[in-house]
């Protein structure tokens, strides 16, 4: 199922061209990003599962398409995140069920291992499984069986696996909250992408993309003054690309929204002033006080996306602490985010 034979030339040397992938947020200027998806290409075509680790917002979720793109397997990429998921959800979203397996069971459905036969299973956030998902999912990357709710025969996982987190598992495993067996049998490809504070080369690249694609959706031409460019190296990217990316399009706004056709260096500074707003106005208030806004009111969505990032943050990238913190069940936050996923593709 596995052939890594179109990955290789003659020599044995990779054939996979990091100038040209499929997503243009994978080419990068930077030597060191480019050998992290050189070494992605040379194990695409491995059955052993990746393990992507890296901060929120630096692609793991775009690696990861990447890789299925290049490994050649037939199947469809399909992708799941994994946090806040309780024990049954997690069964049953992955492995599906029986009828009849729990109330409400009233027909027999195949989970998403099942719909990745043939393809690639990415399996993201696992750094917030509890130790009963976490055993769940070693079975499976090691037995490669699983079992439908409500069934006592096993059924073969014919998918190829990537799994992803934004937090430090070595870190997890000396706070006894992630199974050491588990990482050993996931690690033995990991890939650690670099947040973009690092990568400074590829910050004005990827913003001209951006702010390129938002002003083609909303039908006008900008221009960047070149001056402009040097806040945005300044700036330290909490949020890596999918912040960049929010900055790239509320700059099109803004520059739309005032009638000119050039992004400024003061439009530049305003947009990132306001996430720098943002975050420091997230401190939450006692009963007798009042937040705190910036001058300038970002979208409500930015808001609850800015509240969602630093609630994240707060927790240690654990969903459901973040979810009690602001109200929400972690299932709830578990859809936004995935929503937000969906709409950042």
């Amino acid at each position: 199922m596995f052939d890594d034979t179109h990955l290789v030339n003659n020599d044995g040397v990779c054939n996979y061209n990091s100038n040209a992938p499929a997503s243009w947020q994978l080419d990068s200027r930077e030597e060191a990003v480019r050998a992290i998806y050189r070494f992605c290409a040379s194990v695409a075509a491995l059955p052993e599962p990746i393990l992507i680790c890296g901060e929120t917002g630096t692609g793991k979720d775009v690696v990861a398409r990447e890789i299925h793109r290049i490994s050649g397997l037939p199947g469809e990429f399909v992708a799941l995140n994994v946090g806040g998921l309780d024990d049954q959800l997690l069964s049953d979203t992955l492995f599906g069920h029986r009828k009849g397996a729990f109330t409400g069971a009233g027909d027999q459905r195949s989970g998403l291992v099942s719909e990745a036969a043939e393809g690639t299973l990415f399996l993201d956030e696992i750094g917030d499984l509890d130790a009963a998902g976490q055993i769940k999912l070693l079975r499976l990357v090691e037995n490669k069986e699983y079992y439908p709710l409500g069934s006592d025969t096993p059924e073969v996982c014919h998918a190829r696996i990537i799994l992803a987190t934004n937090q430090d598992l070595n870190d997890l495993i000396r706070k006894r909250s992630f199974r050491s067996d588990f990482y050993y049998r996931i690690s033995t490809y990991e890939v650690q992408l670099l947040p973009l504070r690092n990568r400074p080369l590829d910050i004005i690249p990827l913003f001209t993309q951006f702010a390129s694609r938002a002003a083609n959706r909303f039908g006008v031409t900008l221009e960047l003054e070149e001056s402009a460019l040097t806040p945005l190296l300044k700036y330290q990217y909490p949020g890596n690309i999918r912040e960049l990316r929010s900055i790239a399009h509320r700059c099109v706004h803004f520059t739309r929204s005032v009638g000119v056709s050039t992004i400024t260096p003061e439009i530049i500074e305003k947009v990132l002033a306001s996430y720098r707003g943002t975050r420091a106005n997230l401190t939450p208030a006692r009963s007798d006080e009042t937040i705190q806004f910036p001058s300038t009111l970002p979208e409500l969505r930015t808001w609850i996306d800015a509240l969602i990032t630093e609630a994240l943050r707060r927790s240690g990238d654990t969903i459901s602490v973040a979810a009690r913190s602001i109200g929400l069940s972690p299932q709830a936050l578990h859809q936004r985010l995935q929503r937000r996923r969906d709409n950042e593709q």
